[in-house]
Parts: C-alpha cells; structure tokens; sequence
C-alpha cells in the first residue's frame, strides 16, 4: 500500500496468505503429517516469500494499466488485454524464482536419522505453501486485478507514479549511475567481502541444534543404596534449599 497507494492492489496480494496456508495444510493432511513445531515453522518461513509472486505480478498489472490510460484514446488498449499481456510478462520471472526456492529446500528431504524426521515436515510445509502461491498468483491474481484494478480511480485525470516510488527510484538511479561508473571497485569490493564471509564459514561452530538457555537447570542428587525413602526426601528437601 505504501508503494501504489491502492488498497486494493493490497487486498489482492493479500489474499494469497491464506489460500497457500489452507493448501499447505491439506497438503500435510493428505500425507498423514500432523501440524507440529516444524510444519508450522516452514509455514512461518513462507510467510514472507507468500505475497513474493502476487505483489509481482500486481505490481506490473497496475503500472501497465496506468501506462494505458495515459495515452491517447485512439491507441488504448482494452483492460483485459492490458491485464493479460502484463500477467504474461512477468510469468516466467515468477516461475524461475519459485523453482529455484523450492531446489534450495530440496537436500532436506535427503537427511536420514532424527534430522531427516525433524526437518522434513518443514520442508513440505514451506514447498506447498510456495507452490499454492504461485499457482494463485498465476490463475487467481489476473481475475481479481481485472475486477479490481481496471477502473480507474474518480477524478483522478493524470495518474501519476506514488511519492514513495518517485522518491525510490531517484535515490536508485543515483545509486545506479555511480556503480556503473565505478564498477571495477564494487566488483572488487564484493569479492572481497565474499572471500571474508567464506573465510568465516570455516571458523564457526558446528552442532545439531544451538544450546538452549531456558532460564532452569537440572539437579540430581545421588545417594547410598538402600537408603530409605525418608531420608532420600530430607536430603532433597536440603539441596533445595541450599539451592
């Protein structure tokens, strides 16, 4: 909203949030998988990467729709045209991202003892979720940018792009012109900050899961055999309150 200025371009992606999760879960369902910590997990994970495709795809439609209506009347196009072309135009882009998040999922399915058992409800969760947001944002999103998206707003004559995004792309093409410019010390920059972070990989820790500090400990207090229920409760009661 804060980019277009248009609630319903927000109410469209919106609606993807809640179709992948319901496919997610039937999906689990299906495959005899219950809704754990990990299933959940991989559905938070996606969370973010859900509206990816629809905000895409919306965002094209919207400004090819503008574009549209600020030409002549004689070489305008008709709506749903317009809605179709933009769609398409962003249709392999969409595909491509969501294949390679899914392939970067994949080697959790490969795992074998307690970490295959344990991270593989994640990954189904995530891949499903994704998935059902791509197939909405290939199908569903088109319909409703067509009922939503193709009446222009009232007395609005000349549509122009959002302070924000005007803003935005100010400060980018700055950006952009003196990368071009000095491209030889960005690429150099960036491998050297590449060879620091692989330099680093190496000397960090490795372990199963990362330790826990929840704020308790555990105690236990050993005794001589045959020592008699009583006494094992006295000398309890006195580590506690030594504790």
């Amino acid at each position: 909203f804060v980019f277009l200025m248009n609630i319903r371009t927000t109410f469209i992606s919106l609606v993807t949030i809640p179709l992948s999760l319901v496919t997610s879960i039937l999906a689990l369902h299906i495959m005899g998988l219950t809704i754990n910590t990990m299933s959940l997990g991989g559905m938070a994970i996606a969370i973010g990467s859900l509206v990816d495709d629809a905000i895409v795809d919306v965002e094209n439609v919207f400004k090819r729709l503008r574009e549209n209506r600020q030409k002549p009347e004689e070489e305008q196009e008709s709506a749903m045209n317009v809605v179709f072309d933009a769609s398409k135009e962003v249709r392999m882009p969409i595909l491509n991202s969501t294949l390679i998040i899914i392939t970067s999922f994949v080697p959790l399915f490969f795992l074998s003892g307690m970490e295959g058992r344990m991270l593989a409800p994640l990954g189904i969760a995530f891949i499903t979720a994704l998935f059902a947001s791509t197939v909405v944002a290939l199908t569903l999103t088109p319909v409703l940018c067509s009922y939503l998206l193709t009446k222009p707003r009232k007395g609005n004559t000349e549509e122009k792009e959002p302070y924000t995004v005007r803003k935005l792309k100010k400060v980018y093409g700055t950006v952009l012109e003196w990368t071009l410019e000095y491209k030889k010390y960005v690429l150099c920059a960036t491998g050297i900050v590449l060879m620091v972070t692989i330099a680093m990989f190496f000397t960090l820790g490795r372990s199963f899961l990362p330790p826990f500090n929840e704020g308790s400990f555990t105690i236990n207090v050993s005794t001589l055999p045959g020592i008699s229920l009583e006494e094992s409760d006295r000398m309890g009661r006195m580590a506690e309150n030594i504790l």
